[in-house]
C-alpha cells in the first residue's frame, strides 16, 4: 500500500479532530508531524495499549487481539486476508466502526471514525470483550474443541480398543495397536515391513 498517503490521511484527520496520536512504523524520521503526533518505532502492543484511548491499525489477528485484550475501541484500515474478517468481527461486536479499506481511505471518514470510537457504547463494548477474554481460560478451550473434534473412535485398535491403532492392515481393513503388531509379528502371522 502506499504509505504516504496513508499517512496523510491519517494526519489530516487527526487534524480535523484535534485528538493526539502515536504512530508506529507509518511516518518516517523526515517526515512533518502535526504536535499532536508522537512517533515510535517498534513496541509491544500489549504494554502501547493500556496507555491509549482507542486503537487504529491495519487489523491483524496478532494486533486486533492485543487492542481487544487491553479493552479499547478500534478502527481497521485493512488492506488484504483476514484484516477483513477482523474488521468485520470488531464492527459486529460493537466494538468499531465498519471497515475502512485502505485504498478508499479517506480522512472524512477516518476522523468519523475517530469521534465513532471515543462513544461510551463503543467503548464499553470493546471492554465487554476484553472481561471475555480475561474469564477464558484459552489453553483449556483449545484443549476441550480439540478433544471433542478428536475421532476417537477411529484411533482404536480393532482388535484391542483400549490402545491406540498404530498400524493399518490393509488386507484384512483393520487397524492395530503396537501389542497387537507385536504379536502377530512374534507369532508369524504377519510379517513387520
Amino acid at each position: 500500500h502506499d504509505s504516504d498517503r496513508i499517512l496523510y490521511i491519517v494526519l489530516e484527520a487527526l487534524e480535523k479532530t484535534g485528538y493526539r496520536a502515536v504512530l508506529s512504523c507509518l511516518a518516517k524520521d523526515n517526515d512533518k508531524l502535526l504536535k499532536n503526533v508522537f512517533k515510535i518505532d517498534n513496541i509491544s502492543h500489549d504494554w502501547l495499549f493500556q496507555h491509549v484511548s482507542a486503537v487504529c491499525h491495519h487489523g491483524g489477528a496478532g494486533t486486533t487481539a492485543a487492542g481487544l485484550r487491553a479493552g479499547k475501541s478500534t478502527i481497521i484500515v485493512p488492506f488484504f486476508g483476514d484484516q477483513f474478517f477482523w474488521s468485520n468481527a470488531i464492527e459486529k461486536n460493537g466494538a468499531g466502526p465498519r471497515a475502512l479499506p485502505g485504498k478508499n481511505l479517506t480522512s472524512d471518514d477516518l476522523a468519523k471514525a475517530f469521534k465513532f470510537v471515543h462513544q461510551p457504547k463503543v467503548r464499553a463494548a470493546a471492554e465487554r470483550i476484553r472481561d471475555a477474554i480475561l474469564k477464558e481460560n484459552g489453553c483449556e478451550e483449545a484443549l476441550r474443541i480439540f478433544h471433542i473434534h478428536l475421532p476417537i473412535s477411529r484411533m482404536r485398535s480393532d482388535l484391542e480398543s483400549t490402545y491406540t491403532a498404530c498400524y493399518r492392515l490393509d488386507e484384512f481393513h483393520l487397524q492395530i495397536s503396537r501389542h497387537v503388531a507385536q504379536v502377530l509379528v512374534i507369532s508369524g502371522r504377519i510379517k513387520a515391513t
